[in-house]
Order: C-alpha cells, then structure tokens, then sequence
C-alpha cells in the first residue's frame, strides 16, 4: 500500500514537485471509483476537483439541442481531467461520464486553492512545480477536461493560484 504522496508523485503531472509541496498536495488528494456510465460530472454543476486518471475510460459530453448527446474527447489512464476548477465561476462546461471501470485520484480545487494562498512557494512563484513556465506544461497538462472550452473563449482576468505562475505560457498561447 503507497501513501498518497508517494502514489501522486509518480504520476508525470507532479514530476518537478517538492517533496514539502507533494505533501500539501496529497492533503487536497482522494482515491475515488466509478463504475460504468456513472456520471463524474454534469455541465453546470460546481467544478470543485480535478482528477488524475489511473484506470479506465471516461467520457467527455456536450449536449446539442439538435444532436443530441456529442462525445468531445475520452480521457484514459494517466490523463489529468479539468481545469474548471482553476477559472471562476468554477462550473463545469460539459459532463463526464465513465465508459469503464474508472481508478482516480481526485484533488479538491476550494482545498488546493486555499493552501495555494497560504504558502505561496506553491502556487506563486515561477518555478512552482504545478506549472513549468518556460513550456506552458499546466495548461497542457490540464487541457483534458477544459482545453476545447480554452480554446473556443478567451479567459477573463483568471485569478486561481495556480495559474499565476504561467503568464507566459499561456500568453504565448494567445490565452
């Protein structure tokens, strides 16, 4: 059995982290299951967690009053999935439905933010490991889930912590 900081630290996504800041962050962490077609997440609903995906399948759904039901993207293991979480009004924009069996880790948002303002070594500073400056890899890395709504409206005067310590990469994205 690993403990939370170990299982996170593993995964691509927090490589460059600190050992001090993969503990705070394992505080925010949740092992969470879903089973086929249980729904993740609904369009509208409060987006208060982000997710790394360890097994299965999800499904990524927007709903089109002509169309009926659209599949945007499935998102599989190692996959981090939203970011709305980061953007007020943190809502979601689309629903998430499993397709499998689905393993993740889940992180609370309200929970990662406020220890964000607490230590800002964490959340403010450029060599934050949540986010690496110089190749936009937050952003890339947190495009499952929120990337299609990224791309298609631009972003208003974001104000999330996290995101504060990758000004660059996402101007140089034209976000």
């Amino acid at each position: 059995m690993h403990n939370m900081d170990e299982l996170i630290g593993k995964h691509p996504f927090f490589k460059d982290l600190l050992p001090e800041h993969l503990d705070i962050i394992a505080g925010c962490a949740s092992n969470v299951v879903y089973n086929a077609d249980d729904p993740i997440f609904r369009e509208g609903e409060a987006a208060n967690t982000f997710y790394i995906v360890r097994h299965g399948m999800i499904a990524l759904e927007a709903h089109d009053h002509r169309r009926g039901v659209l599949r945007i993207q499935t998102i599989t293991e190692d996959d981090v999935l939203g970011a709305s979480w980061l953007f007020p009004p943190y809502r979601w924009h689309y629903d998430a439905r499993a397709l499998t069996l689905v393993r993740a880790t889940a992180f609370d948002g309200a929970c990662l933010r406020a220890k964000c303002e607490a230590d800002h070594s964490l959340g403010y500073t450029p060599d934050a490991a949540l986010c690496d400056d110089d190749d936009g890899a937050f952003a890339s890395r947190t495009l499952a889930g929120d990337g299609y709504l990224w791309l298609t409206q631009p972003l208003h005067q974001p104000k999330p912590c996290l995101i504060r310590c990758c000004p660059k990469s996402f101007r140089s994205r034209g976000w």
